[in-house]
């Protein structure tokens, strides 16, 4: 049996780096969010880069970049994923500009459970 909602998470992101999105944690079944889009927008009055990268939460946290130092012109947006990614419970996207950069991502989670 299985359950699926969408949700939108966004932040702006910040020179240290801001959580955009969080897997739900397990309780009793399998959580996943499956993101489906993922854009950054330029907000500023110049351009900037950015970087966004997912977080494997563990003993130690490991970090993967799905982009780094991209660039993102004045007004404008990029389209960070050409796929899907898959976000395990409670694992993280975080973004990152010394910039003004808004990230936007859509996501699907799905909690699954055993029927006994």
């Amino acid at each position: 049996m299985a359950t699926s909602n969408f949700k939108r998470a966004a932040q702006t992101a910040t020179t240290n780096g801001i959580i955009v999105y969080t897997a739900p944690a397990v309780t009793n079944n399998t959580s996943v969010g499956l993101v489906m889009g993922l854009i950054a927008a330029n907000t500023g009055t110049s351009a900037t880069t950015v970087d966004v990268f997912v977080r494997i939460t563990g003993s130690p946290n490991v970090d993967r970049y799905v982009i780094k130092n991209a660039p993102v012109p004045v007004g404008g947006t990029l389209s960070v994923l050409d796929g899907k990614i898959v976000i395990e419970a409670q694992e993280q996207i975080h973004a990152s500009s010394p910039g003004s950069v808004d990230v936007t991502c859509s996501v699907l989670e799905i909690a699954t459970w055993a029927v006994i």
